[in-house]
C-alpha cells in the first residue's frame, strides 16, 4: 500500500501546473520511506496481561473463524497484526477488504441483509447511524487488563460510545492539528500562531517566499480543498472556535434544542469563519494554480519544503516527520490549531468560560476531534463464538502495553488514543520514546506531540476544555463535506474582489446557501430523529427541557438586523446556485452503482412535450425547469444516480430496485403539486383531471404527464471522461428504455425481474403484498419489446395515493398493436404534427451529438424512423441500423442525415419558417428543386430481412421525411 501511495503521488502531483518534478519526487518519500513492516521484534516479544490471557486460548477449538471488514488503505498493516494474533491464540480471524468509497455502505448492507461478517473497522462518528452493532459496555468495564479509563475520555465517549452504551473498541484518536517550520517562522519574527488572526498574519509574510532554495515561489499554508476529500472537515476545524463558545454540550453544528444550523443563529460569527477560510486559501497553492487539491498533494508540497504550515489530521503530520531527515526538514514542529480571541464584551456575557490564556490574549480553543477515529465493532447477530474471537482481537489491538508501537509507526495511520501513548515521551529511557525516535522523531517533536495531545484530549470530564466533536448523525458526509465544500468553492470563485460590499454579499450568500442545504438534508432524514441523534451524540438527554427550549444564542452574540437588499440579493443568488447544486448532487459519481452485479435502471419522458413546446415555448421552458428540479430532488433523496438527461428525459441508475421504484413513485406524486405555468394548464396534456371516489372528487393527474419504465439486471458500466460520469450499456438498459416507451404519461411500468428482486416479493400474492407496502400493482401482460429477445412480463406500479389513475394497459402490448398504432400515426399525421415531429428529431440530435449513445432507435418512438448518423465533436461517422448496431455501411439505411453543430442550432428556426401549406405541398409533391430549402426524402422502403429482431412490420403507406436540404 505504501508503494501504491508513492505511485499516486507521482501520477497525480507531477502533472500539476507550477509544481517542480523534484519536489514531487522528494515528497514521495513521505510514504515510500515509511517502514514496510508495521511490527518489529520488540512488538512480537512484548509481555502484557492481555497477551497472557489470550495465549493459546483457541488452539484446537472450532468456531474461531471470525470475519472482519477493513478498508483497503490499512489492510496490509492489519493483516500482519491479525496473522500474529491467529498464531498467538490459535484463532482463525480473516480480513475482508473494502474500498474507502464503499466502506460505509458495505457495513450497512452486511448489517441489514447479508450478515456474512462478524466485525467491522469503522469511524466512530458512523456508530449512531448504524443499527445492529453489539454493545460491549460490560466487556470493556469488566476487563481490568484493558485499562479502559486509560483511553482518552473523548475517544471513549465521543467515538466508541452512543446514548450511554459502548459499541466499539477505539484504536485511533483522530484530531486536526498543524505542523509548522519553526525556522521559517523565526525568520520573519513570528512564533507559533495561537489565533486565526495570527495565522493569517504569519501566512501573509511567508507566502511567495522561496522556502526550499529551488528558486520557485512557495506558499504560506498547505490546506487541502478538493471535493470528496477532507476539505469540509478542515473548514469546520477552522469554524469551530467561532461557533462553539458556550461549551461542548452546545456543539458548533446545530442548536441542540431546535436543530437550527448554528450558522443561522450566529451569522456574523460564521461569516467571520468563512472570511478566515477565504484568506487562508489565498496563501495556498490555490492562489497560483486556481486548482483544488487533495490532502496527499498538500502533504507532498509540505514534505518537499514548499509550505511553511500544514493543517491536517495528525496522521499525515506524523508521516511528514518520519521522513524529515531524508527531505532535509529538521525544523518541523507540531501544535494544536489556533483559536479565536475573546473580546471583553463576550467574556462579560459568559461566552468565554472555556477560553484560556495564550500569551496576553484570552483565546477560545475548540480542538476538532474529527471522524471519531478508527474503531472496531461487532455485529450483534453474529454467533457467540465469533463475537468472543472478534472481541479478543479488538482487545489485543488496543492493548495498553503494546499499542504504542502502532502509534509510533506512521504507516498505521493510528494516532494517540490513550494517555499511555504519550505519557512517557519525555523520558528517553522508555520503550515508547525509543519507538518514536526509531521512526525519525526528534525530542522537541515528541514534546510537541505530548503537549498537543493533552491539550486536545485532557480535561473534558472535569469540565475544563471545549472539545469539538465531529457530527454524528445521518448524512454527516452530506453536511460536512458535500454541501459545505461545493458552497466554499462557489464562494472562492466569487470572492476575488477588493470591493468590501461585494465581498459581504458573497459571505452572506454562502452562509445562507450552506444553511439552506443543511435544512434540506435535515428534513430529508427527518428533523425529529436527527435532533434526537444529535443530542445523544453531545451527551444530552433526548428530550428537550423547557429551559433549553428558550435558549437562543442570537441575543447574546449578535443584534437582530433588518433584512436588507444585500440579503435579498444573496437569497436570489442562493436560489440559482441551489438548482445547480441539486444537479451536481444527483450526478455525483460517488452515487453511481458500479460494483453491483445487477443494477436497476429508470427511464422517464414527458408525454407530448413537442406539442407543449409549440404551444408556448416560454411557459414550457419554465415547466421543464420545474420538472427537472422535482425529478432531481426525488433522485437525491432516494440515493439514485442521474446518468444523463436527453432533452426532457431522465436516465437514472440505482443498485436497489426498490429504492428506484420509490424515486419514481415520489416523483409521480410530487409532479402533481408543482406550480406549473398557467399558460399550459388548459392543454389536455396538463389539465387537472379528477375521478370520483366514494362520491368525492380526487385529483388523479395535474401538470406534465411523465412516462416511467424500470428494468433490473446485468449491465456494463463505463466511465465517460468527456461527460465525467458513468454510463451504462447492455440489454437491460435497452429494456428499461423500451418499457418506458410502453408507458402512458403518469404511468410507471416495470419488468417482472424488477419486482422479483425487491425485498417485498415473498409469494405469488403480489397485489396484496404490495398493497401493504403502500403500492397498487397489476399485471399488464406480456409484451414483445423492440430489440429485446423474447417477451417481457410487464407490471404497472403506482403509489396508493395515485391508485385511481386508469390506463388502458400499456401503449404497446405486442407487435400487432404496435403496427396498428404506427400506421395510424403516419397515415393520419397532419402537416403541423409532422413539423412538430421533425423539430423533436433535431432536438434529439442536438442532445445526442456529444454522447453517441449505443442505442437511439427508441427516439422518436414511432416505427419507421431511424436516426442514423450523429456528427458532433467526434472524428468518426457511425450509423445505427437497429438490429445490427453501429455500422459504417449506409446502404441498409433508407435515410442518412449528417448534422453539424452549427446546423443543428438552426433546425427549429428553419422548420418554423415554413407554413403548414408549404410543408403540405412539398410533402405531396415528393420532389426536390435546386431552389428549395426543404428536401423530401422517402423513407418507406423496408430493407430489413425477416431475421432482424425488430418487432416492427413494414409500413404499408409511403412516408416521407422533410428536412432542410442544406443539412442533408
Amino acid at each position: 500500500i505504501l508503494k501504491l501511495q508513492f505511485l499516486y503521488l507521482i501520477v497525480y502531483i507531477i502533472p500539476l501546473r507550477h509544481m517542480a518534478l523534484a519536489a514531487a519526487l522528494v515528497a514521495g518519500a513521505v510514504l515510500a520511506a515509511a517502514p514496510a513492516d508495521p511490527t518489529d521484534t520488540q512488538y512480537f516479544n512484548e509481555e502484557s496481561a492481555i497477551r497472557r490471557g489470550l495465549k493459546g486460548k483457541y488452539a484446537g477449538k472450532g468456531g474461531t473463524d471470525a470475519r472482519i471488514l477493513v478498508p483497503d488503505f490499512v489492510i496490509d498493516f492489519l493483516q500482519m497484526k491479525v496473522d500474529f494474533f491467529n498464531e498467538f491464540t490459535g484463532a482463525d480471524c480473516r480480513l475482508t477488504a473494502t474500498t474507502q468509497a464503499s466502506w460505509l455502505n458495505d457495513i450497512k448492507d452486511d448489517l441489514k441483509t447479508s450478515r456474512q461478517l462478524d466485525a467491522y473497522f469503522l469511524f466512530g462518528n458512523w456508530i449512531p447511524t448504524l443499527g445492529g452493532l453489539e454493545p460491549i459496555t460490560k466487556r470493556v468495564q469488566s476487563q481490568d487488563a484493558l485499562e479502559w479509563t486509560d483511553v482518552w475520555h473523548d475517544v471513549r465517549m465521543g467515538a466508541a460510545n452512543f446514548a450511554g452504551e459502548t459499541y466499539a473498541m477505539p484504536l485511533d484518536g483522530d484530531v486536526i492539528a498543524m505542523a509548522f517550520r519553526s525556522g521559517l517562522l523565526e525568520g520573519v519574527g513570528r512564533a507559533k500562531p495561537n489565533t486565526w488572526e495570527e495565522m493569517l498574519d504569519t501566512a501573509a509574510l511567508l507566502h511567495g517566499m522561496d522556502h526550499n532554495g529551488d528558486g520557485e515561489r512557495d506558499y504560506g499554508i498547505c490546506l487541502s480543498s478538493a471535493e470528496s476529500d477532507i476539505s469540509g472537515t478542515l473548514f469546520w476545524a477552522v469554524a469551530a472556535p467561532y461557533l462553539q463558545r458556550l461549551g461542548p454540550e452546545f456543539g458548533y453544528h446545530f442548536n441542540a434544542s431546535t436543530m437550527e444550523p448554528a450558522m443561522s443563529a450566529q451569522p456574523e460569527a460564521f461569516e467571520a469563519a468563512l472570511d478566515t477560510y477565504r484568506q487562508l486559501m489565498s496563501f495556498t497553492s490555490f492562489s497560483d494554480r486556481g486548482e483544488y487539491s487533495t490532502w496527499k498533494e498538500q502533504l507532498a508540497l509540505f514534505s518537499s519544503g514548499r509550505c511553511a504550515i500544514l493543517i491536517n489530521y495528525l496522521g499525515p503530520l506524523r508521516m511528514a516527520i518520519s521522513t524529515q531527515e531524508a527531505n532535509n526538514l529538521t525544523d518541523i514542529r507540531l501544535a494544536r490549531l489556533p483559536g479565536v480571541r475573546c473580546p471583553d464584551a463576550q467574556r462579560a456575557n459568559g461566552l468565554c468560560n472555556f477560553a484560556e490564556y495564550a500569551g496576553d490574549d484570552l483565546v477560545n480553543f475548540v480542538p476538532m476531534l474529527a471522524s471519531g477515529g478508527k474503531c472496531v465493532s461487532i455485529r450483534a447477530s453474529a454467533e457467540p463464538a465469533q463475537k468472543d474471537v472478534a472481541y479478543d482481537l479488538m482487545a489485543f489491538l488496543s492493548d495498553p502495553v503494546t499499542s504504542f508501537h502502532d502509534v509510533a509507526n506512521p504507516g498505521s495511520l493510528f494516532d494517540p488514543a490513550r494517555r499511555s501513548h504519550v505519557l512517557y515521551l519525555d523520558d528517553s529511557n522508555t520503550v515508547q520514546y525509543q519507538a518514536f525516535v526509531s521512526n525519525g522523531w526528534l525530542p522537541a517533536q515528541l514534546a510537541d506531540l505530548k503537549l498537543l495531545t493533552k491539550q486536545n484530549f485532557e480535561g473534558r470530564n472535569s469540565g475544563t476544555r471545549n472539545a469539538g466533536l465531529d457530527l454524528r448523525i445521518q448524512g454527516s458526509f452530506d453536511y460536512i463535506e458535500t454541501t459545505t465544500v461545493r458552497n466554499l468553492h462557489a464562494m472562492l470563485a466569487a470572492s476575488n474582489t477588493t470591493d468590501t460590499t461585494v465581498l459581504a454579499k458573497v459571505l452572506a450568500g454562502t452562509r445562507q446557501a450552506i444553511a439552506q442545504a443543511w435544512e434540506a438534508t435535515t428534513d430529508l432524514y427527518g428533523r425529529e430523529s436527527q435532533l434526537r441523534m444529535y443530542r445523544a451524540s453531545l451527551g444530552l438527554s433526548v428530550a428537550v427541557t423547557e429551559e433549553e427550549a428558550v435558549v437562543d444564542l442570537v441575543p447574546v452574540i449578535v443584534p437582530i438586523v433588518t433584512v436588507s437588499v444585500v440579503a435579498i440579493a444573496a437569497l436570489f443568488a442562493w436560489t440559482r446556485y441551489q438548482q445547480w447544486l441539486l444537479k451536481t448532487r444527483t450526478r455525483d459519481i460517488s452515487r453511481a452503482p458500479v460494483g453491483s452485479a445487477e443494477i436497476a435502471m429508470l427511464f422517464t419522458d414527458i408525454q407530448q412535450s413537442t406539442r407543449l413546446w409549440d404551444l408556448n415555448r416560454t411557459a414550457m421552458a419554465e415547466a421543464v425547469e420545474a420538472h427537472h428540479n422535482c425529478m432531481r430532488q426525488c433522485i437525491h433523496e432516494g440515493g439514485g444516480y442521474e446518468v444523463k438527461t436527453i432533452g426532457d428525459a431522465f436516465m437514472v441508475a440505482h443498485s436497489d430496485p426498490e429504492a428506484l421504484l420509490k424515486i419514481a413513485a415520489n416523483a409521480q406524486m410530487r409532479l402533481m403539486h408543482v406550480p406549473w405555468p398557467a399558460a399550459l394548464m388548459r392543454d389536455e396534456n396538463m389539465v387537472e383531471e379528477t375521478v370520483d371516489v366514494d362520491g368525492e372528487q380526487v385529483i388523479a393527474a395535474r401538470g406534465l404527464r411523465v412516462r416511467m419504465g424500470i428494468a433490473y439486471g446485468p449491465m456494463n458500466c463505463k466511465f465517460d471522461k468527456v461527460a465525467k460520469g458513468f454510463d451504462y450499456y447492455g440489454e437491460t438498459v435497452n429494456c428499461a428504455s423500451r418499457v418506458e416507451a410502453c408507458a402512458w404519461g403518469g404511468q410507471i411500468v416495470v419488468t417482472r425481474e424488477t419486482l422479483s428482486n425487491m425485498h417485498a416479493w415473498t409469494s405469488q400474492t403480489i397485489t396484496e403484498r404490495w398493497q401493504k407496502l403502500g403500492y397498487a400493482v397489476k399485471n399488464v401482460g406480456p409484451a414483445r419489446l423492440r430489440g429485446i429477445s423474447g417477451t417481457q412480463d410487464l407490471w404497472e406500479v403506482a403509489p396508493a395515493a395515485l391508485k385511481h389513475r386508469e390506463f388502458e394497459g400499456v401503449r404497446r402490448v405486442d407487435a400487432d398493436t404496435a403496427a396498428e398504432a404506427n400506421k395510424k400515426c403516419y397515415t393520419e399525421m397532419t402537416a403541423e404534427e409532422l413539423r412538430g415531429e421533425l423539430v423533436s428529431v433535431y432536438r434529439l440530435l442536438l442532445g445526442l451529438k456529444d454522447l453517441l449513445v449505443n442505442d437511439v432507435s427508441n427516439f422518436p418512438r414511432y416505427a419507421g424512423y431511424s436516426i442514423l448518423t450523429v456528427l458532433g465533436e467526434f472524428d468518426e461517422r457511425r450509423m445505427f441500423t437497429g438490429a445490427n448496431g453501429w455500422t459504417e455501411n449506409p446502404t441498409r439505411n433508407p435515410l442518412t442525415a449528417v448534422i453539424t453543430n452549427a446546423e443543428v442550432e438552426r433546425m427549429d428556426a428553419l422548420l418554423s419558417a415554413h407554413t403548414e401549406a408549404d410543408i403540405s405541398n412539398r410533402k405531396a409533391s415528393r420532389h426536390t428543386s435546386e431552389q428549395s430549402t426543404l428536401m423530401v426524402v422517402p423513407i418507406h422502403e423496408d430493407t430489413r430481412t425477416p431475421s432482424d429482431p425488430i418487432n416492427t412490420p413494414t409500413l404499408t403507406t409511403p412516408i416521407s421525411l422533410i428536412v432542410g436540404k442544406d443539412i442533408i
